[in-house]
């Protein structure tokens, strides 16, 4: 059986990932973290660059540190994001297929219509971060075959709490008041289980012999208002009272963009599609009233 390795398999991302690949592939998933613990995880903690032997036919990289705001610790924004990865991609054989799970941060965000040609000149700490692996995926001189998978925004169950839509439920299921901007701008965001199984198929295509694009983006090709966003949200939220989000009352983050989202097919030619967005909505919600 093919063996799948996820690097931050217990993340937001990871941890949807890793329930993907365990509907095709069951017993050959293994868990990359530094919190394992049990079957089928393996102890890598990223910012030690400890060594691992065991041999994988994939490895999908969807470790990261900086996306969430309270994460700012500059040294093991590198070490997760850059050097650990660098670190053990120089240990795999030629044979193993990494899959790496950047980030929309990686390009010039002054441009609105994003596609994988657009210029990467990354602006926050955690989106040079990125870039740097990125980079030095590509530019290895070894024969290593590699995808970059760049996301959008995401939302779903598990997420953080100081995240837009969770931090939007939360306030609701708490009935306490927050501060929020205007709202007006504009993001492409997408179910993260739909993101997730999308990648546990190109991981079937892959191990069929198909050859996948080095790099593709995951987006809804759209750009919506975050007002917009939490309005539709807003319809499966129980005894919703608008009152509660107080939209204006803090300014927009200094140099944040108006509006960027994804502008190319790439990741719909190879068969992502997206899940209702009421039925995702719904099941968001329902996790973060279940875990509150």
């Amino acid at each position: 059986m093919p063996s799948v390795l996820v690097l931050g398999g217990t993340g937001f991302m990871g941890s949807h990932i890793v329930d993907a690949l365990k509907n095709t592939f069951d017993g050959g998933v293994f868990i990359g973290s530094h919190r394992a613990t049990g079957v089928g995880m393996v102890p890598i903690d990223l910012t030690q660059f400890n060594k691992v032997d065991q041999y994988f036919d994939v490895v999908i990289n969807a470790a990261g540190y900086g996306v969430v705001k309270t994460e700012m610790d500059l040294d093991r924004m590198m070490r997760v994001n850059y050097l650990g990865p660098a670190s053990y991609l120089d240990r795999l054989t030629d044979e193993t297929h990494w899959i790496q799970i950047g980030s929309a941060f990686e390009y010039e965000l002054r441009d609105r219509a994003l596609t994988e040609a657009t210029h990467c000149y990354p602006r926050t700490q955690y989106g040079i971060s990125k870039w740097m692996f990125s980079h030095y995926l590509n530019a290895t001189d070894r024969v290593l075959r590699s995808t970059i998978i760049r996301p959008f925004a995401m939302y779903g169950p598990r997420e953080d709490g100081t995240k837009l839509i969770p931090y939007l439920i939360e306030s609701q299921l708490r009935r306490c008041e927050v501060p929020l901007s205007s709202g007006q701008q504009r993001r492409d965001y997408i179910y993260v289980k739909d993101a997730a199984n999308w990648i546990s198929r190109l991981v079937t295509r892959h191990l069929n012999g198909d050859r996948l694009p080095s790099v593709m983006n995951i987006g809804s090709g759209r750009a919506r208002s975050l007002r917009e966003l939490a309005t539709a949200l807003s319809g499966n939220i129980p005894n919703f009272e608008s009152k509660l989000w107080k939209w204006g009352s803090i300014s927009v983050r200094p140099n944040e963009s108006d509006e960027f989202y994804n502008s190319s097919d790439l990741a719909a030619q190879f068969g992502f599609t997206e899940s209702d967005a009421v039925t995702s909505f719904q099941e968001t919600v329902d996790y973060y009233v279940k875990h509150s």
